[in-house]
């Protein structure tokens, strides 16, 4: 991880890098971290731009589940 990366997730705490969620939580708001600190969401359609040195980032949303 670059310092820009690591400046850019200090300042959008939200966001970390996309690994295996649990089985009630999933991504959202998924885009490409450059090497440089520029973020880019992903497309709905298409492929994002990537380029060396980036990762995928993401909000991990936890899905609540009705029990009964």
């Amino acid at each position: 991880m670059t310092g820009e990366q690591a400046a850019w997730l200090t300042k959008n705490k939200p966001y970390r890098a996309v690994g295996r969620p649990g089985g009630n939580s999933h991504y959202v708001k998924v885009g490409i971290l450059h090497a440089d600190g520029t973020f880019e969401l992903k497309p709905r359609v298409g492929r994002p731009r990537v380029t060396p040195g980036c990762f995928e980032v993401g909000i991990l949303e936890v899905v609540e589940r009705n029990r009964q």
